[in-house]
């Protein structure tokens, strides 16, 4: 099922980028804000890593697989974190801040897309 996960899947007519698939080590899960509550025997917490993001695309690529997403958490976009980085504090759940000077220019500029046709 990971390697489906990393590999070969099809959404809305288009192939997905490669993503990073992993299950999540039990250090990394503990801080997840499920882990407070309890997760649910025999759930397995994975991390994916994408290098794109459609609508709704990790649900809808465990949907594909057989997988059911129970919750989903957003850690990092781009090279912010809501962990922290080495100098800062974890941002609390719930909570929001201001971008720092620097950090909204890498959501301003356009990327770069290719399209294969056919």
């Amino acid at each position: 099922v990971l390697e489906r996960l990393r590999h070969g899947l099809w959404l809305d007519g288009q192939a997905l980028k490669p993503a990073n698939v992993s299950i999540a080590k039990s250090s990394d899960a503990a801080l997840l804000p499920g882990a407070q509550h309890g997760w649910e025997v025999g759930s397995t917490v994975l991390c994916v890593i994408l290098r794109e993001g459609m609508k709704r695309q990790i649900r809808r690529m465990c949907y594909i697989v057989g997988l059911d997403v129970v919750q989903l958490h957003r850690i990092r976009i781009g090279g912010l974190s809501l962990r922290g980085n080495a100098d800062e504090e974890a941002l609390p759940i719930g909570k929001w801040r201001t971008f720092e000077e620097g950090e909204l220019v890498q959501f301003t500029q356009p990327t770069k897309r290719t399209v294969k046709r056919f």
